[in-house]
């Protein structure tokens, strides 16, 4: 059952191994909180990505009340992956770190394997429907 939310969409897209995700943009401070806390499941090409503001410090992601395992993609101003947490449990209590980035994308866990996504892979951003 796919969860409809009122969030924009955007599409990510890894064009090295032509992946996409249909991703929830959380901009602001109360959609970063809420992400993706909650949700029973996520499609197979769905996921939530963050965006932050230059001054902000490395970043903190937090599973404590995640329902489902996460892939989270630190993404650099550069729009290249820069680091990738694997299959990142629900429940969690230690946050996942990553650099100070101005996107991080979450997705369901094996997205990144299933689709040979690595560090140093680009991404393009288009706006979707």
């Amino acid at each position: 059952m796919t969860y409809h939310s009122t969030l924009p969409k955007l599409y990510v897209l890894f064009p090295r191994t032509q992946a996409w995700v249909k991703a929830e943009m959380a901009s602001t401070e109360a959609q970063k909180i809420a992400g993706l806390h909650g949700r029973a499941a996520l499609g197979p090409n769905e996921g939530m990505l963050f965006k932050f503001a230059p001054q902000e410090p490395p970043v903190s992601m937090t599973m404590a009340s995640m329902l489902v395992p996460l892939d989270i993609m630190f993404i650099g101003y550069d729009d290249v992956v820069g680091h990738i947490a694997h299959r990142v449990r629900p429940g969690r209590v230690a946050p996942v770190l990553g650099p100070a980035v101005p996107w991080v994308l979450e997705v369901p866990a094996g997205f990144a394997r299933k689709h040979k996504i690595k560090v140093g892979d680009r991404i393009v951003l288009q706006t979707g429907h």
